[in-house]
């Protein structure tokens, strides 16, 4: 009884921890669609966007695992003075970070619509010349979100400091029918409500060395 006891609580904390590590892992995440709407269309700072997701997610996890909300890294791949020029790409450069909500994922595949604030955190130059414009030229981009603190509840039990990174391949689908803001995800906007330029629409399906 006594190693019972005390095997209990080791399963609890040191093995449901790495099983969930290693779920969080292998889990497939993909965006079906991922639009960004340019806040103020990048007229004015602070540099935001308004995103719009529909995350695309399987799980393996036999019950339901709810992922809290969590800063996210969205980190474009571009060529090395910034411009869409060269053959491949590979420049690593933090595109911005972004508060994603709190999530449900059950078992197997799960759709999620997630609208969230993206702070922009590199060079407007660099956004423009060598993410949109790649883009709107039909050439792939290479992204990766990421985190390095997610915090997710199974069984009601919370696991904290977990980690995951997830490279897709985004292409563009096309421009938004409505590109217009709102002052919840564009909070410094000095226009909101009004139509924005610059506006694009992406799918971004996952690599394979990301899994």
């Amino acid at each position: 009884m006594l190693l019972l006891g005390v095997m209990t609580p080791v399963g609890i904390f040191v093995i449901l921890p790495v099983v969930a590590q290693h779920q969080l892992h292998d889990s497939v995440l993909g965006l079906s669609n991922s639009t960004m709407l340019p806040c103020d269309s990048f007229t004015t700072e602070p540099y935001e966007a308004q995103v719009i997701n529909m995350v695309q997610m399987d799980s393996t996890a036999p019950v339901d695992v709810v992922v809290h909300d969590f800063e996210a890294i969205f980190t474009a791949y571009v060529c090395n003075d910034g411009f869409d020029d060269c053959v491949n790409p590979n420049n690593a450069t933090q595109l911005g970070v972004a508060k994603m909500p709190k999530m449900t994922l059950h078992h197997g595949s799960n759709a999620i619509a997630a609208t969230t604030t993206l702070a922009i955190t590199c060079d407007s130059a660099v956004l423009l010349g060598g993410i949109i414009m790649p883009l709107l030229s039909e050439k792939p981009v290479k992204m990766t979100l990421s985190a390095e603190s997610v915090t997710a509840s199974v069984l009601g039990l919370k696991i904290k400091k977990l980690k995951f990174s997830k490279d897709l391949n985004c292409t563009y689908i096309g421009q938004p029918a409505s590109p217009v803001t709102s002052s919840e995800y564009c909070p410094h906007s000095i226009a909101p409500g009004e139509p924005v330029f610059g506006a694009v629409s992406m799918k971004c399906v996952p690599l394979e060395s990301s899994r």
